[in-house]
């Protein structure tokens, strides 16, 4: 079954421009939902349909979803910041959109969540796995997914959950970091942890909803990697790397000050006391999972081809992570 017009929320973000470039490429008709207005530039080309909405306004959501018969949710607060910061939009905002995409009739809804839903310590992680989520990020996001679970359950629109492990890809925080040459570590970083290129993430975010495929999973790619082995393949693309490991916790103590500043300045931020821990959890995912009921395989199934390939990918000179984009 195949799409006839989807939404994409969180559009101009990390993962969002690229489900909106691959969109394009296979001539999937696209509404791509912007936050931020002025980061238009980075998608304009890619879809004719562009719409402002926030997740706190239900009238912008309303016009969002109209005439779409399928979302691709990834707006919200990609931060390791506290519940209380991250849970308005990914909680509240979620709940919002989904209520009203399922009185638009709209038939799938696909939701990034994530594997920081799972608490790190065990075997890895698979479908029967009980979350246990030690992060505001995480208890965020599975509260979202219970919000959704609850509007499938009305029979309204069918619901796809995928547990996204660490993205990477050339438009990454981390590659902006190999970029500027000092890569700063909050911890040993022997810790397994697993991945998946932008790429993937983002083919499979999209075969799910062509599928119409309804259910919770993880998903990483095919062999997980520590911290450590991460910053070697990244070094061998970028050898002027210098990468400064900073004491566990030494980084999480240090992280408060960031933090703090960062709320006050209503700026999201990654350096949080919970993005050390994040950094230090081994995070693990069972290789394989989902992948044969979306009938694909990984493109870049180690980090081993998918930095060097994220790594060759030419950047737009403009280009700023959303993160880092105070307009």
């Amino acid at each position: 079954m195949s799409m006839r017009r989807v939404l994409v929320t969180g559009a101009t973000g990390f993962i969002g421009v690229e489900v909106a470039r691959q969109l394009a490429a296979e001539g999937i008709t696209a509404r791509l939902m912007i936050h931020r207005p002025h980061r238009a530039i980075y998608v304009k080309k890619l879809a004719n349909d562009l719409v402002a909405g926030e997740l706190a306004d239900a009238g912008s959501l309303t016009r969002a979803v109209q005439g779409v018969d399928t979302v691709i949710h990834l707006a919200g607060r990609a931060t390791f910041e506290s519940y209380r910061v991250v849970r308005s939009t990914l909680v509240e905002g979620t709940a919002s959109l989904a209520h009203i995409a399922a009185a638009a009739e709209v038939e799938q809804f696909i939701f990034a969540s994530s594997t920081l839903v799972y608490d790190g310590i065990g075997a890895p992680a698979n479908e029967r796995t009980i979350p246990a989520p030690w992060s505001g990020y995480g208890r965020a996001k599975l509260e979202g997914e219970a919000t959704l679970a609850s509007v499938a359950a009305e029979g309204r629109m069918r619901i796809g959950a995928l547990r996204l492990p660490h993205v990477y890809g050339a438009r990454d925080a981390m590659f902006a970091m190999a970029r500027s040459g000092l890569l700063v570590s909050p911890g040993r970083g022997n810790n397994p942890f697993s991945h998946l290129s932008v790429v993937d993430a983002a083919r499979a975010l999209i075969r799910a909803a062509e599928l119409r495929w309804s259910g919770t999973s993880p998903i990483a790619d095919d062999e997980p990697a520590s911290w450590r082995e991460f910053v070697a393949v990244l070094r061998k693309s970028f050898p002027r790397l210098r990468e400064l490991r900073v004491p566990a916790r030494l980084a999480r103590l240090g992280a408060h000050a960031p933090a703090l500043i960062a709320r006050l300045r209503n700026r999201p931020t990654l350096l949080t006391p919970d993005g050390v821990s994040g950094w230090n959890r081994a995070l693990v995912v069972e290789p394989g999972l989902l992948w044969p009921d979306l009938g694909l395989r990984p493109r870049f199934p180690t980090i081993r081809t998918g930095i060097p390939g994220a790594a060759q990918e030419i950047l737009a000179d403009d280009w700023i992570h959303s993160l880092d984009d105070h307009s």
